[in-house]
């Protein structure tokens, strides 16, 4: 792996090697210097597959792709070959895709024309492979994404991830304002830099008053500092289906640039959203008076709580 294929993962093949039994060899369906298809019979499950071992350079041979499929029993394998009509067909089925279910919708259309400029450029009409043709487009769609991502980083770092103040106020109460809820892969160490300098606080004030959302993970990381057990907070709906996806969320980052949300939370007892509504407070005042009435409220709790019975 180190000599020929240094971006795979050793461990990776040892685990599947692991899981299927290991492969008998059966033929080469086509060699070429570049490129090696191949069918193999699983020792473990005995499913054939096709394999595909192609290089990026013969001098030194470097992999540029190793895969395998799974192939169902007497199925026959077809070679197709694409041609511009399949690969047009491909790249409007991406756009609509994109267009319809990506996250952001400015990012989408900048993935969309970076193809169509590659295409317009002729890079690639000489595809006619399926597997090369979805490495170029996954290459292609990736840079635009993550340089998206890496301009969005680099501006929450700018705004310390719209945490704007931490402190500790009178009575040990602890004081942490931001205006967003930035994607906890990038704005988590400073979430944890914020709540370890209130950790040894009595009472705790979030003040979100310039708050406008944003990340689903980012709300389930800030709260897990407020539950000593598992809570059900949210559920998040599916736009498309209206299906409740598990796992963090972590993908909906880029809810926090305001784009349109790809699902919505539902509230487990009021069975709805705050989006557009807001969330009704319990003391109502004007925004102007509410972190002193906030402020008061909790000194107010912490006296009682020291009085003895």
């Amino acid at each position: 792996m180190k000599q020929y294929d240094p971006s795979n993962n050793t461990d990776g093949l040892v685990s599947f090697s692991g899981q299927t039994g290991g492969f008998n060899f059966i033929s080469v369906v086509e060699s070429t210097p570049e490129r090696l298809t191949f069918r193999v019979h699983g020792r473990g499950d005995g499913i054939d597959a096709n394999g595909v071992l192609q290089l990026a350079s013969t001098t030194p041979p470097k992999v540029k792709r190793l895969a395998g499929r799974a192939l169902p029993p007497d199925a026959k394998l077809d070679d197709i070959q694409l041609d511009a009509a399949v690969r047009q067909k491909t790249i409007d089925a991406i756009g609509e895709q994109l267009t319809d279910h990506y996250i952001c919708p400015d990012v989408a259309a900048k993935m969309i024309q970076a193809i169509h400029e590659h295409q317009e450029h002729g890079d690639y009409n000489s595809m006619t492979d399926g597997n090369d043709f979805a490495d170029a487009l996954s290459r292609d769609l990736r840079a635009v994404s993550h340089a998206e991502q890496a301009r969005f980083r680099t501006m929450l770092e700018h705004q310390n991830c719209t945490f704007s103040k931490h402190e500790t106020l009178n009575h040990n109460v602890g004081y942490v304002k931001f205006d967003a809820f930035p994607p906890p892969e990038f704005c988590g160490p400073t979430v944890v830099a914020a709540m370890n300098f209130v950790a040894n606080t009595d009472a705790l004030i979030f003040d979100l008053r310039q708050n406008h959302g944003g990340d689903p993970s980012m709300v389930d990381f800030m709260v897990s500092y407020l539950f000593r057990e598992p809570t059900h907070i949210n559920d998040l709906n599916a736009r498309d289906n209206n299906e409740t996806p598990l796992g963090s969320g972590a993908a909906f980052y880029r809810q926090a640039r305001v784009c349109p949300h790809l699902a919505r939370p539902v509230n487990p007892v009021t069975k709805g959203d705050w989006e557009g509504t807001g969330v009704e407070p319990e003391v109502k005042v004007s925004a102007a008076d509410a972190l002193a009435t906030a402020e008061k409220l909790a000194a107010d709790k912490l006296a009682n709580k020291s009085k003895p019975d």
